[in-house]
């Protein structure tokens, strides 16, 4: 259970840290890099609220599943 719960510490972090990035920088790094990859930046942004929650979901079913 230690593993999960460093896992997911990390993953949060990780998660919030891309997120915060992303709402400072996007604008400049969609006029900076070619169509293609800003398709796949966008892609990977609205992707990741998505990733952050099922990790929440699956951290909350563990926390409830032991007691």
């Amino acid at each position: 259970m230690k593993k999960h719960r460093l896992f997911f510490i990390i993953a949060s972090i990780i998660f919030i840290a891309f997120y915060l990035f992303d709402h400072f920088a996007y604008e400049y790094y969609l006029r900076n890099f070619d169509v293609f990859f800003s398709n796949f930046y966008r892609f990977t942004v609205f992707s990741r609220p998505l990733i952050l929650i099922a990790l929440w979901c699956d951290h909350l079913y563990l926390v409830f599943k032991r007691k």
